[in-house]
């Protein structure tokens, strides 16, 4: 049995978009949200970037790096243990700030367009090192 639910990934990044569709965050989208210091929209943004950080992460061709079990990638990540005004937190959130700044329709095409191809890139073959 595969350990990652491909199908429930996909559900639930689109269960994201139909929220982040919503007429409520498009009025928001300039305010701040639950996460302090990150706009509704860098909010939105950075939760449907995941989406297309997938696909480009399945479309690029293997590192030849030794691969790092998931726990241990979390375990090495700065913004895990960092304070919320560290740099490591503070760039999340205004990188996603920014990444919003083009508006609400502009980041939910961006998003539709990663959903869309999100299924076919969860579905081809890997070789055994991709």
């Amino acid at each position: 049995m595969d350990p990652f639910d491909r199908g429930a990934f996909v559900n639930a990044c689109h269960t994201a978009f139909s929220l982040a569709s919503s007429p409520e965050i498009a009025k928001a989208w300039n305010n701040e949200s639950a996460c302090a210091g990150m706009t509704v929209g860098g909010l939105t943004h950075h939760l449907l970037a995941q989406a297309g950080h997938v696909v480009n992460s399945l479309n690029t061709s293997p590192s030849s790096d030794e691969p790092i079990p998931l726990l241990d990638h979390y375990s090495r990540a700065d913004w895990v243990t960092a304070d919320h005004d560290d740099e490591a937190n503070v760039s999340i959130r205004e990188g996603s700030d920014s990444s919003a700044e083009a508006g609400h329709a502009p980041v939910l095409a961006q998003a539709a367009m990663s959903l869309a191809h999100l299924p076919e890139s969860l579905a081809a073959p890997r070789s055994p090192d991709h």
